[in-house]
């Protein structure tokens, strides 16, 4: 199945030019304005569904969100995403090398308006600019439902932009600290703690000495 995910807020997206037949879309909103627009699109899209971003929350965590959702009941979803968060693109990244049937295509229309397909290794250019209707096309060859440790993984990378959000604003000097803020923050059991903690470290977003001394990127 096709998905097309725009974030209304870090794009210049034109929603009158998305054709009905882009598949599934989702449009991500937290101003009022953007919201009252993309709920007038919703009216005559069917397909469309609007998810709104309350002033507590933050919206790369919902399209973050939905996309570990996505991928979860479609491993071998085509997937648009439009969004110029450095965030996003991470995490898109790293699910697909957990789903590497999925066909994930991430659209930055802040800069050169031009589509970026992310891949294992690198970013490459397409070789021309296509409309939004054009890449979100049918997907339906048969793929296989995903393993277990990838299910757990795809969890995480939704954890790790959780925990980078939480640490903008506090940054605890000391592991013990962090590791509390996490745990009652997050929700997480100590075993989840540990394991975001080592993907911290092994994503070079923070350092910890001998002493448990915690610095950040």
């Amino acid at each position: 199945m096709s998905y097309l995910l725009i974030d209304l807020e870090k794009s210049a997206t034109k929603l009158h030019q998305i054709s009905p037949e882009a598949g599934a879309v989702y449009v991500f909103t937290k101003r009022k304005r953007n919201q009252k627009l993309a709920q007038q699109f919703a009216k005559q899209h069917r397909a469309t569904k609007v998810i709104h971003t309350a002033k507590d929350e933050k919206l790369s965590e919902n399209l973050a969100k939905k996309l570990c959702k996505i991928l979860k009941k479609d491993p071998c979803a085509g997937i648009v995403v439009v969004s110029s968060r450095k965030k996003v693109a991470k995490l898109m990244d790293k699910l697909l090398n957990r789903y590497p049937d999925a066909e994930m295509v991430l659209l930055d229309k802040e800069e050169k308006n031009q589509p970026v397909v992310v891949v294992d290794d690198e970013p490459k250019l397409l070789e021309k600019p296509v409309d939004l209707p054009l890449l979100v096309a049918p997907h339906d060859e048969p793929c296989q439902q995903p393993e277990t440790e990838n299910l757990a993984t795809t969890e995480l990378a939704y954890l790790l932009i959780n925990a980078l959000n939480l640490l903008k604003k506090n940054q605890p000097k000391k592991k013990a600290a962090l590791v509390q803020i996490l745990r009652e923050s997050l929700r997480l059991d100590d075993a989840q703690v540990a394991r975001l903690i080592e993907e911290l470290l092994l994503e070079g977003e923070i350092q910890i000495d001998v002493a448990e001394n915690v610095k950040y990127r």
